[in-house]
């Protein structure tokens, strides 16, 4: 690279770990495993927020990624808290389908 005329950093980009003590840095901030299950269980048993990938990315973009960083994806973390995914997945495909049903498109009911 040097002889290309490409200078290498004197260091790695990234120094720090992104992981400590089960808190992950960056993006998941203060986030914990726990806090993140806890939301989206909250969350889902609202039956306000559609919790579809997309959607949180852009309605809760630090819940989002942090469930990202700290459980390998946005959808491993909802697996995790004990919601099944392809089903919010379902319901939010009927709910739009079915613009009578006293419901914000894209969002699962909770019984």
């Amino acid at each position: 690279m040097e002889q290309a005329g490409i200078e290498l950093p004197a260091k790695p980009l990234r120094s720090k770990p992104t992981h400590q003590r089960g808190v992950a840095a960056g993006a998941a901030g203060h986030w914990t495993e726990q806090s993140v299950l806890r939301t989206l269980r909250e969350l889902y048993r609202e039956g306000k927020t559609d919790l579809r990938h997309r959607a949180m990315k852009q309605s809760h973009h630090s819940l989002f990624w942090a469930a990202k960083e700290l459980y390998g994806s946005y959808v491993n973390a909802v697996w995790a808290a004990g919601i099944d995914y392809d089903e919010v997945v379902r319901e939010a495909l009927r709910a739009a389908r079915s613009p009578h049903s006293g419901q914000r498109s894209g969002v699962a009911r909770r019984s």
